[in-house]
């Protein structure tokens, strides 16, 4: 039996803003940089910021590629799995479970089928 855990939208877009965060945390040296060149400007800043911004950006795009927001979904789902295990909810037993056989009556006979009505 295979089963496949998903990521819920909201479970998704909490991860994708870890994400988006990881990144900007590994370019922190350069988000730094453009701020302090940003303070006290304010028409300016545009032009004299151009190269502390293009720096952020460039830093931010090599951690943020599809490839690594594959990586960084597949560890979310693993977490995700790995908690419902810990719980006891993996795999889900009422999506696989297999119908029961109906149960004898007190007389030891079978209860009779029900026929669909149309």
């Amino acid at each position: 039996m295979t089963v496949i855990a998903v990521l819920s939208s909201e479970e998704e877009e909490v991860a994708l803003q870890r994400f988006k965060k990881s990144a900007r945390d590994k370019c922190r040296s350069y988000l730094d940089d453009l701020v302090n060149c940003t303070r006290h400007r304010t028409f300016s800043l545009v032009m004299m910021c151009r190269e502390q911004n293009r720096k952020v950006q460039e830093c931010v795009q090599q951690y943020t590629t599809e490839s690594d927001l594959d990586r960084f979904r597949e560890e979310e789902l693993l977490k995700k799995r790995e908690f419902l295990k810990s719980i006891g909810k993996w795999p889900v037993e009422e999506l696989f479970a297999k119908p029961s056989a109906p149960a004898a009556s007190s007389t030891g006979e079978l209860p009779t089928p029900q026929r669909p009505s149309q």
